[in-house]
């Protein structure tokens, strides 16, 4: 039971990052004669190595070699799937085209979308392992990820109150998971 729901949970997380990474992927698409299209590449290459990663652990997984990270799978599983949702139907909104500050707007509230708790708790048991092969270890790159979102919208001008509020957040939210990590694994 608890390996059924560990593993509906891990493709889901795989699922949300390829959202993502198709987003970007649009993203720079529609942006490709500036340098932003570049940006927005960099960006889906980086979901797509998290993709990689899910793989890895879906294999753990199926072969029994995880423990149970979540005390009620069901609702992890019900909250990311409203979030998978979300993330597909702002794919659907960036593919009719966007300007730049929507675009990063979308983009913050994807990433939202994949700061549930159970991405952190992945990604924190993943960087536990000893035999992680080279180049998938997200959780320590996870930061400069939500800060180069944060760095760009600065860089490219589209900066606003709101879009300030929402990078700080996702900071904010990163941080919390990890300390939620630290304290479920301290006892």
């Amino acid at each position: 039971m608890h390996e059924e729901k560990l593993l509906e949970i891990i493709e889901l997380a795989r699922e949300t990052d390829l959202v993502a990474a198709k987003t970007y992927f649009n993203l720079a698409e529609q942006f490709r004669k500036t340098d932003l299209g570049d940006f927005w590449r960099g960006m889906a290459e980086e979901e797509q190595k998290h993709a990689r990663l899910w793989l890895h652990l879906h294999q753990l997984a199926r072969d029994g070699m995880m423990p149970p990270l979540f005390d009620s799978p069901d609702d992890v599983l019900k909250d990311m799937r409203r979030n998978f949702e979300s993330a597909k139907n702002l794919r659907q909104v960036c593919c009719l085209g966007v300007n730049m500050s929507q675009a990063f707007f979308h983009a913050y509230t994807v990433e939202y979308h994949m700061l549930h708790f159970a991405f952190e708790f992945l990604f924190c048991f993943a960087d536990s392992l000893e035999d992680l092969p080279d180049g998938l270890s997200v959780h320590k790159d996870y930061e400069r990820h939500i800060k180069d979102f944060i760095e760009a919208t600065e860089r490219y001008g589209v900066m606003s109150p709101e879009l300030r509020l929402l990078g700080d957040a996702l900071l904010r939210l990163l941080e919390t998971n990890r300390r939620l990590w630290r304290s479920a694994n301290s006892c």
